[in-house]
C-alpha cells in the first residue's frame, strides 16, 4: 500500500513539472505565427521575436533584472529595429507564455528605440495578458499602432 502511495505522489510531481515546464521557443514561434496571421498592415515577412524564459523564476529575475539595470541586450537589438518604423512601414510580433517578461521587454526596446515617433510600426504582441496601461500609454505617445493577441495560457 505504502508503495502504491509513494508511486502515486511521484506521478503527480511528474505531472506537475509537466504543466509548469514553458514551451519551445520554437512552439511559441508557430503561435507567434499564428494568432498574427490575420493582422492587417504586418507585412508578408514581419519581424518574430519570441520572449521566452526557462520557468516562471526566470522570467520573473529578467524582469526584476531589467526594472534595475536597464534593457537587456535582446530589448536593445529589438529597439534598433522598432526604431526603423519612424521613417518606414514594418510589422513586428512579439511574445510568449510570460506576460509580465513580454511587457518588460517591449517597453525596454521602446525605451532603447529613441523619443522619435513610430507611426509606421505595427506592432502584436501575443500574451495570456492585455498590455497593461504603461505600455499603452507608451505606445500612443510614439504612435505605434499596438495590438494584442492573446496567447492562452
Amino acid at each position: 500500500m505504502a508503495g502504491w502511495r509513494n508511486g502515486s505522489w511521484i506521478v503527480g510531481v511528474v505531472l506537475l513539472l509537466a504543466c509548469a515546464t514553458p514551451p519551445t521557443d520554437a512552439k511559441v514561434e508557430d503561435d507567434l505565427r499564428w494568432y498574427s496571421a490575420d493582422v492587417p498592415g504586418l507585412g508578408r515577412a514581419p519581424r518574430i521575436v519570441v520572449v521566452n524564459a526557462g520557468s516562471s523564476m526566470d522570467a520573473w529575475s529578467r524582469v526584476t533584472e531589467s526594472t534595475a539595470d536597464g534593457p537587456s541586450i535582446q530589448a536593445q537589438a529589438l529597439g534598433r529595429d522598432l526604431a526603423k518604423g519612424a521613417r518606414q512601414r514594418i510589422g513586428i510580433v512579439i511574445g510568449g507564455p510570460f506576460p509580465k517578461l513580454n511587457e518588460r521587454t517591449v517597453l525596454d526596446a521602446l525605451t532603447a528605440s529613441g523619443k522619435e515617433a513610430l507611426p509606421g510600426l505595427t506592432l502584436v504582441l501575443v500574451s495570456p495578458q492585455p498590455p497593461e496601461e504603461d505600455l499603452r500609454r507608451v505606445a500612443t505617445r510614439r504612435r505605434v499602432r499596438l495590438i494584442h493577441r492573446s496567447l492562452p495560457e
